[in-house]
């Protein structure tokens, strides 16, 4: 999480996601990030969540959680409200939640 909230290109990521699913491109950047530093044996699932939505709990998702009975699930999130850029493009204000749940074991 540290890495995505001082990272320019992936807090850019963060704030341009339009739904926390892998059909959204954006999305599937940030998951497949999160993927190459999460080991093999640790299931995960990121969630992308637009804070100015008053029904986006950033939850674990029901199917998730009923699928891992037993398991410990730690999470871990941060909040990324905007990107400045970099001068030559619009600065983005779209205020999201980054947050990985994971547990041990898939």
């Amino acid at each position: 999480m540290e890495q995505i909230a001082e990272n320019r290109s992936l807090r850019k990521d963060a704030v341009e996601v339009k739904f926390d699913l892998r059909g959204d491109p954006v999305f599937a950047m940030l998951d497949d990030f999160v993927a190459s530093k999460v080991p093999v044996n640790v299931g995960y699932i990121l969630r992308v969540c637009n804070i100015s939505d008053p029904e986006d709990h950033c939850k674990l998702p029901s199917i998730v959680f009923t699928a891992i009975p037993e398991k410990d699930v730690f999470a871990d999130s941060v909040i990324i409200s905007s990107d400045l850029g970099d001068g030559s493009d619009e600065p983005v204000f779209s205020p999201k939640e980054v947050k990985l749940f994971f547990w041990e074991g898939m």
